[in-house]
């Protein structure tokens, strides 16, 4: 690991967490990009929980309702249209300049890209059929990939508010 102040590298952490070379606490820094990992890893998790459901699902034979195509439509363009409040919210999360605020931006981002696949499995139950889950689970999988793209981002501003005392 490097220090992010003044970019030595630091073969093993110290007990107390700050950098032996300048006193940087890289400690309390790393824990809070960490918990920003675990969060994110979790929320991600729970797609692939649905997709294996669905699987187990089809593969005993489940007999779902009729597709009803108009609840389908509505449901993908629902979907869809979860990407403007995603970029709004997000933006206004991180606009605080706090460590809550990054973590409520992920937390935001990961959520409304989750509802997407959450729609899906829904969907899968009244009526939709696999087809629609896979569907759904495709949008949901591209707003991840976009929380995917900002994780880099949020560990840095996590990181320099965490050291700023900017917790709040």
């Amino acid at each position: 690991m490097d220090c992010p102040n003044c970019h030595q590298a630091i073969p093993q952490l110290p007990p107390d967490g700050c950098c032996p070379l300048c006193g940087h606490k890289v400690g309390v820094a790393r824990r809070q990009v960490t918990t920003l990992y675990v969060i994110t890893g979790a929320i991600t998790a729970s797609v692939f929980v649905y997709g294996a459901l669905v699987f187990i699902l089809e593969s005993t034979g489940y007999q779902r309702p009729e597709p009803q195509p108009l609840l389908c439509y509505g449901c993908l363009a629902l979907s869809i249209a979860l990407f403007a409040p995603m970029f709004i919210l997000e933006r206004k999360m991180l606009a605080k300049e706090t460590v809550q605020g990054v973590r409520s931006a992920t937390v935001m981002v990961g959520a409304l890209a989750e509802s997407m696949a959450l729609y899906g499995l829904v969907l899968y139950f009244i009526g939709g059929g696999i087809k629609w889950f896979v569907i759904l689970l495709g949008v949901s999988l591209v707003g991840f990939m976009y929380l995917a793209t900002r994780i880099p981002t949020y560990a840095r501003l996590l990181e320099k508010y965490t050291l700023e005392g900017r917790t709040e």
